[in-house]
């Protein structure tokens, strides 16, 4: 019986391309790679996600996801390329990140981590037929996608594509980028009207501040307004359980009917805490609400607020985001919410607590009006990336960052930016990541950054994939692992042609690992090779794509025996009483060597010459098998004559005869 993990599903299946990948890398490896994995996660998977996609595998320049639905396959694919096109839009043309995008469904065998079928293949042809920012699909996508939404198709007639024996019916989709993702946005955000007249209220200064290479904006009040922009919400607090409060008197003031409601809604609050919070909430001054979240047990307060449905939504909003589930309300202004019948209160679930989609300046929960209206808030969108925006619900704060060296950093320090922001002083506990590019990412509930710090392995694979083409995908990932992995000062060598790599770790110092893995290197393939990586520094990929190789003086020496001349050793060994001795040893004589940890066998005073070079190459070969994938040992030198330039793995000398 046969068991496999393979399953064939009907899918739609997406596989995109970056057009003109390999150029942009070489013109600039760096930046295309931080705005690629920027790509990635603040565009690519939300879209996936959102429209009930999965991408299957990252491809290095692209990407092949699957899709129950043809219609959300195709909407997600606008999405990424309306997405992108939104993105590059501040980079020049020749630098911008453009999409080829093919669709096709059908039935698709299923592995983890892949997917194979006709229907993949022809999704794979169709993207190459696909324009740059364009989308290409089958004629079966098209009959179940048409007069779904608006978007248009552009009938390209039965093509021929490689390697699929029946012509395909073709379609590109028309849409406008810009005019689509303003639409959606539209449809997402609430009316607007009003801000002007709140900024001159507000009093706000904005203060700019460099932030690891970009812009970070962040708000204070003056001490007056201070109660405005940011007022302190009360404290979460777990007190003994208590009883519940008396029923509501007739007449009771607004402090004896706030603490009746804080015993309904949130009974294990104790009693001093119950009048604290409804003696603070009578004293505060400004349109005013109270929140409370039963379960886990707390409070929220919002108050100096511009109206009383923005303190009402600020309240509840910040409620929800703090104690991560939606809230109760309890007043607003001198308003005290009914009690209910059942002693149930209804939780408010806030739609812009929940908001997921791209950052939008009137989908900031809990700000006031005038956040709205700051420089930074108002052009993020068209802010250079990489960029993140970091959010605290005491006061609806808000902190962005540009132009940032890398993505993570852009996340990293717009936590920061917001976590040791002196108008809070760490009340109400850490920020949370509000937006990893232009993707909202609230939801999450982000104290860490969203973006992966980039990996040593990643960085080498890039490397080792322009430096050494004709090496296999596989070899490469377990050679930048490995590296990864090595301990110790290490270096990372590769020799183009004939193809192969070498790696050198747990060495002394930084110098001895660079030279010994070009040393070893050339030693090993015959050719000088060009170094990648030492430590946890890589090389800087070449703009023409043509590595440097460094021919190294001891791999070619060829003069009398030096322990100085010894390639690719520890120093330790240039030590060792047989090698500090080997000029004045007995003759015959021989020395072999092998590269892998510049390995160094002598034989002195042997029958014959012969004899010592045999035994010096068998000492060698048995200590490093001959059949090791590093190759077999060779000779170093005969008698006090280096030999290793001739590559000799047989002795040098002709056995005597007899």
């Amino acid at each position: 019986m046969r068991h496999s993990a393979e399953q064939r599903r009907l899918l739609a299946v997406v596989v995109a391309d970056i057009v003109g990948y390999s150029r942009l890398m070489a013109e600039d490896e760096a930046d295309t790679f931080y705005r690629l994995k920027d790509l990635q996660a603040s565009l690519i998977i939300p879209a996936t996600d959102r429209n009930h996609g999965h991408v299957v595998k990252w491809t290095g320049d692209g990407f092949i996801g699957t899709f129950d639905s043809a219609v959300d396959a195709v909407r997600a694919a606008v999405e990424i390329q309306s997405g992108a096109a939104a993105a590059g839009a501040g980079t020049p043309d020749d630098r911008r990140i453009r999409f080829r995008v093919g669709i096709n469904v059908g039935d698709v065998i299923c592995v983890p981590g892949d997917v194979y079928g006709d229907t993949v293949n022809i999704a794979a042809r169709l993207q190459t037929l696909a324009e740059p920012g364009g989308i290409c699909i089958s004629r079966g996508v098209r009959d179940t996608v048409r007069g779904k939404f608006s978007v248009e198709f552009e009938n390209r007639g039965e093509l021929e594509v490689k390697n699929i024996p029946d012509p395909v019916g073709a379609f590109n989709v028309i849409f406008d980028p810009i005019a689509w993702t303003m639409g959606r946005d539209a449809a997402e955000a609430p009316p607007r009207g009003g801000r002007v007249h709140y900024v001159a209220a507000a009093g706000i200064l904005l203060l700019a501040a460099a932030a690891a290479g970009g812009i970070a904006w962040y708000v204070f009040g003056t001490p007056r307004d201070r109660a405005v922009i940011a007022a302190p919400a009360s404290r979460p607090v777990v007190p003994p359980p208590a009883p519940a409060g008396p029923a509501d008197p007739a007449g009771s003031g607004l402090r004896t009917g706030l603490a009746i409601r804080l015993a309904s809604a949130v009974p294990a609050l104790g009693d001093k805490t119950r009048e604290d919070r409804a003696r603070e909430y009578e004293i505060a001054r400004g349109h005013k609400a109270q929140a409370a979240s039963p379960d886990p047990v707390g409070t929220w307060r919002a108050t100096g607020r511009p109206t009383a449905g923005n303190a009402e939504a600020a309240a509840l909003e910040q409620c929800q985001i703090f104690f991560g589930q939606p809230c109760t309300l309890l007043a607003v202004d001198e308003t005290l919410q009914p009690l209910p019948k059942d002693g149930n209160w209804p939780r408010r679930d806030m739609s812009r607590v929940r908001h997921a989609g791209l950052f939008e300046p009137a989908q900031i929960p809990g700000a006031g009006p005038a956040v709205g209206q700051r420089p930074d808030i108002v052009n993020y969108r068209s802010a250079p990336a990489p960029k993140a925006v970091a959010y605290h619900p005491n006061g609806g704060r808000v902190f962005t960052v540009s132009g940032a060296a890398t993505q993570r950093t852009a996340e990293e320090e717009a936590l920061k930016a917001c976590n040791i922001d002196p108008d809070r002083n760490g009340v109400d506990g850490s920020c949370f990541l509000y937006a990893a590019g232009d993707q909202v990412v609230l939801e999450r509930r982000l104290k860490d950054p969203f973006t992966a710090a980039i990996r040593l392995r990643d960085l080498l694979a890039v490397r080792l994939a322009s430096a050494v083409p004709g090496q296999a995908a596989k070899a490469r990932e377990d050679s930048a692992q490995a590296y990864e992995a090595a301990r110790g000062h290490k270096a990372q060598a590769a020799s183009p042609r004939p193809a192969g790599v070498w790696r050198t770790s747990e060495r002394p110092t930084t110098e001895n690992a660079e030279a010994s893995a070009l040393e070893s290197c050339q030693i090993r393939y015959g050719q000088p090779c060009v170094l990648l990586a030492v430590d946890d520094t890589v090389q800087p990929v070449p703009a023409d794509g043509n590595w440097p190789r460094r021919d190294m003086p001891r791999a070619v020496y060829a003069g009398s025996f030096d322990p100085a001349q010894i390639p690719g050793a520890f120093p330790a060994l240039r030590e060792r009483a047989d090698i500090v001795g080997y000029s004045a040893a007995p003759s015959p004589k021989a020395a072999a060597f092998h590269p892998s940890g510049g390995r160094m066998f002598t034989i002195a005073g042997a029958a014959s010459q012969h004899a010592a070079e045999e035994e010096a190459l068998k000492a060698c070969n048995a200590d490093h098998p001959p059949h090791n994938v590093d190759g077999p040992c060779w000779l170093y030198a005969v008698g006090d004559q280096v030999v290793l330039p001739r590559r000799l793995t047989e002795p040098l000398t002709v056995a005597s005869e007899r």
